[in-house]
């Protein structure tokens, strides 16, 4: 009796695991080199930077005359935090995860052909890193405790403890390529594609630890080992825009067509057993042969981004941007029921302090465009839980430093603040999710 509720528990939650895995918030990395960090207020730059061909791609046909290379690498220091209560139960824990991202590297190349025509052409390539990007190694997670109550229930059981070792990975590894060109000294277009390899993966490997009632033992544990990968391939189209409607005022445009992702699962492990050694993975085995191999959309939005800039002097700068994420539009299975549009606000500046030096700062407010909804939803528990996504605010800036005329280096830092979220869900669960994000970023800019 008991191993056969325990093969219907757990091939369910199991289940779920599949099904819902990194369906969630906007995965997409808009900090794609470390002159990002300087004046993040970006997408309508025309500086002689090679990474502005994924900001402003259409400004490439602005830059001087060349071949420009950069190479960046963003390294990211990412404590969270969360609390998981069933006060009903009188169950309370506590969860938290502090393992690094080493390095996002991103890399850049620009060819500024100069006069093609009636205008000027460029061409340009890029490579790193679009969403992801890192590996969360979690004690638990509030998800995780929630299929230990639906044990419970199932069991006639109270949950008392977990101990789980829950680790989530996401890479999106992106190549992109485009051209532009300048009608005249006041437009240019642009028009790129870029091709996403996603790798993905989710592990569960740990014990929940029960009181029960005969015929159960007074006290059982349950053992589960549990690791899928998840892959898929996509692409999108790029077009810009960039205009100069009044002297020293340029104002840059990008829209990103949605990136379609079908991931496909591969599960590696699936194995449970209980104190007494009652293994249960052949129920789950069984349930996992349906959905393993199968296919799920988790799409990456589509984007549209705005920027301007405007020099009130030769060496002061100032600019503004915003970027629009449709994510309540993107094919997600349905998750995207659960968003409205998400988007960003940022104003930046950048101040010539010497004639080889550049510094700049900027602040900037972000809403996933998640809704309460999806936070309070038991069947989204696991996935909220997993890496939430929460609305952020940050402070950052840096340095340029030319080293000579043609080599330049940029150190900059930033400080990301998500905003806490404190939630009960539907199942009566308590839920509080704390985040916070310190970015240090390298990059080195080169022209021939």
């Amino acid at each position: 009796m008991k191993q056969k509720m325990l093969k219907t528990v757990f091939a369910l939650a199991i289940l779920i695991i599949s099904t819902a895995a990194f369906a969630m918030s906007t995965e997409v990395v808009t900090d794609q080199s470390a002159k990002y960090w300087i004046n993040s207020a970006r997408y309508a730059s025309t500086d002689n930077s090679a990474d502005i061909a994924y900001y402003n791609p259409a400004g490439t046909a602005f830059m001087d005359s060349g071949i420009y290379f950069s190479l960046s690498t963003q390294t990211l220091l990412i404590p969270y935090d969360q609390k998981f209560a069933m006060p009903a139960a009188g169950f309370s824990e506590s969860y938290s995860q502090d393992k690094p991202v080493l390095s996002i590297p991103n890399f850049y190349v620009v060819d500024n052909l100069g006069k093609q025509g009636i205008g000027n052409l460029a061409i340009f390539f890029n490579a790193g890193i679009i969403g992801g990007g890192g590996n969360l190694a979690w004690d638990g997670t509030a998800g995780a405790a929630a299929l230990g109550f639906a044990t419970a229930g199932k069991t006639a059981s109270s949950l008392k403890k977990t101990d789980i070792d829950f680790d989530a990975s996401a890479g999106m590894y992106q190549i992109g390529t485009g051209a532009s060109y300048s009608l005249n000294d006041l437009i240019s277009l642009s028009a790129g594609a870029r091709y996403v390899i996603a790798r993905k993966s989710i592990s569960i490997d740990g014990q929940y630890f029960f009181e029960g009632t005969a015929p159960l033992p007074a006290s059982w544990t349950l053992d589960l080992d549990y690791e899928t990968e998840l892959a898929a391939e996509g692409y999108c189209f790029i077009f810009g825009v960039d205009l100069k409607p009044v002297k020293d005022l340029n104002v840059g445009i990008k829209y990103e067509t949605e990136t379609g992702l079908r991931y496909k699962y591969d599960d590696k492990k699936n194995t449970a057993s209980d104190s007494v050694g009652n293994t249960v993975a052949p129920g789950v085995a069984s349930q996992l042969a349906a959905n393993d191999g199968t296919k799920t959309d988790a799409n990456l939005p589509a984007i549209l981004a705005i920027g301007a800039e405007y020099n009130i002097t030769d060496a002061f700068m100032i600019s503004a941007s915003s970027v629009l994420y449709f994510m309540n539009k993107a094919d997600m299975d349905g998750v995207e029921d659960f968003y409205n549009t998400g988007y960003d606000l940022t104003i930046g500046t950048t101040y010539k302090a010497m004639e080889d030096l550049k510094i700049g700062c900027s602040v900037n407010y972000t809403t996933t465009g998640a809704k309460d909804k999806y936070y309070k939803a038991d069947g989204q528990l696991l996935t909220a839980s997993t890496n939430p996504p929460l609305d952020w605010v940050y402070i950052s800036g840096g340095a340029t430093y030319n080293v000579t005329p043609d080599l330049d280096i940029t150190g900059s830092i930033a400080l990301i603040h998500y905003l806490p979220k404190d939630i009960t869900t539907s199942g009566g669960f308590d839920v509080e999710y704390k985040k916070e994000t310190y970015v240090i970023a390298f990059e080195a800019g080169y022209k021939i």
